[in-house]
């Protein structure tokens, strides 16, 4: 039967190619939209990881609960025995302590209350790749007094770079401290709200400030994102042994899953207008073909073809076409998706953002795949007003139209 399926549509040339052209456009619409989209969730993730959290990090327990507002009682103290027994693990890119404080920034006229983050420079600048400087530098390790701040703060402020400032905090003991800090640099990140109130200074600065060596936090950059979930599992245990909490780089930005939900109904509501037109073109395509072969199945059947196995052979010629058609889709798809990658999509600055980006098409296994079943299941459904008329189909009115 499958032979007799592909001499059928080879025998009718034209309305083979019309109906393999309809499917392999709906192929290649499902998988680009979807590669498209895909693009956006990888971006964004990696924006959010290598812009501000890391993929991981660890907290004193209930840090996150009221620690922001009193680093003093929920601080990690020294940090070096856990950050070297990280960096032993093989999917461990590097480990960097963070101390977080809220404060304020005086421009001598002016304050705004800021967010001050003391990293260690050398391992921040090989994780915030995400990050954009629009003037001056990032911090480098042999830094003194010196701070790099977002470019929001720096317009409310009127910061340039060299500009001298002032930082103001609590310390650990519940006193006043401040410090003189000049501005190397003004960064960019994905987030305006995070530009207009972060300041960043090497840690050893920040610790001054608050009058001890701690840290409030360690930061895990992964060598690869996917390996997050293994790795949150591999220490879970040993981390609520020693009287720590982490948090993924998906529950410090829970905005992440509500903006990938956004993204996946549009997805969805694309991808059903997609399949409708889809069935719309195959099913006119082989409702012609099959009107045009009346006389056709009218002959086997007054030769003693059961209807069914009629019915049978017409449901595997479109299942036929419809593979072929999925299969010359996607091998399309995967040549355009590396050709409007390969020349890049200029795409504005999302929701609460100033960065742009260039879109691209990422196309996985499982998008292919998905396409090729939309196509499968559109043919399919396709056929069933064809095998209805060939079901109820009168033989003498069959061998007439014939005539």
């Amino acid at each position: 039967m499958i032979k007799l399926a592909a001499r059928n549509l080879l025998r009718h040339r034209k309305r083979t190619a019309t109906a393999v052209a309809a499917i392999a456009f709906g192929v290649v619409c499902v998988a680009l939209i979807g590669g498209f989209f895909q693009h956006i969730y990888e971006g964004f993730a990696e924006a959010i990881i290598r812009g501000q959290t890391g993929h991981v990090q660890i907290f004193s327990s209930g840090y996150n609960e009221g620690g922001f507002r009193h680093p003093d009682r929920f601080n990690l103290g020294d940090t070096s025995a856990l950050v070297k027994s990280l960096e032993s693990r093989p999917e461990v890119a590097s480990v960097m302590s963070r101390l977080s404080l809220q404060g304020l920034m005086s421009n001598g006229a002016a304050d705004l209350p800021v967010v001050i983050e003391g990293g260690e420079p050398g391992k921040e600048a090989s994780l915030s790749s995400y990050v954009r400087v629009r003037a001056g530098r990032t911090l480098e390790d042999g830094d003194d007094f010196a701070a790099v701040v977002g470019r929001g703060l720096a317009e409310s402020l009127r910061l340039d770079v060299g500009r001298r400032t002032t930082l103001l905090a609590s310390t650990g003991g519940g006193a006043i401290n401040t410090i003189d800090v000049t501005v190397v640099g003004i960064f960019e990140t994905y987030s305006q709200d995070y530009d207009a109130r972060a300041v960043k200074v090497p840690l050893k600065v920040l610790q001054q400030l608050f009058g001890a060596d701690v840290a409030t936090s360690v930061v895990v950059e992964l060598v690869q994102t996917g390996q997050t979930s293994t790795f949150l599992k591999s220490v879970d245990s040993d981390l609520r042994q020693a009287g720590l909490e982490r948090r993924s780089w998906r529950e410090l930005a829970d905005f992440y899953e509500k903006t990938v939900e956004l993204y996946d109904g549009q997805y969805r509501v694309l991808r059903v207008i997609v399949i409708v037109l889809l069935f719309l073109s195959v099913a006119n395509a082989v409702g012609m073909s099959m009107y045009e072969r009346t006389p056709e199945f009218a002959t086997m059947m007054s030769l003693g073809t059961r209807r069914r196995r009629v019915a049978a052979q017409v449901f595997l010629e479109v299942i036929l076409l419809a593979l072929v058609g999925a299969i010359v889709g996607v091998v399309l798809a995967v040549l355009l998706a590396q050709l409007i990658s390969w020349i890049g999509i200029d795409m504005p600055p999302g929701p609460n953002s100033t960065l742009g980006y260039t879109g691209k098409i990422i196309l996985s296994f499982r998008l292919c795949f998905e396409a090729v079943l939309i196509g499968l299941c559109a043919g399919a459904l396709s056929s069933v007003p064809a095998l209805r008329r060939i079901l109820k189909l009168d033989i003498s009115d069959g061998l007439r139209q014939a005539i």
